[in-house]
């Protein structure tokens, strides 16, 4: 298996990342963004990107550079989506 599917948690309030969109950690591409959107609950963007598992560290913050060269910095997290 190449990839596994994580959820990403963006720390503050900032752009949505959106299909495409890379992730990084220590600089390094590790993965892709397959949605995001706006969560109304956790009041901040959340996202869905593969990434892969031997780089996958629940918990840790990633960059994700957006298409218009922007970073965000976002938390990744297992399923679902909660409050923690």
């Amino acid at each position: 298996m190449d990839k596994v599917r994580y959820g990403l948690v963006e720390k503050g309030k900032g752009p949505i990342p959106r299909e495409g969109d890379k992730v990084f950690i220590g600089g390094v591409e590790v993965g892709y963004i397959t949605s995001g959107t706006f969560s109304p609950t956790l009041n901040t963007a959340i996202a869905q990107a593969y990434i892969r598992p031997q780089q996958a560290f629940p918990g840790f913050y990633y960059d994700v550079i957006l298409r218009r060269g922007v970073k965000v910095r976002a938390r990744l997290v297992d399923f679902p989506f909660i409050k923690s």
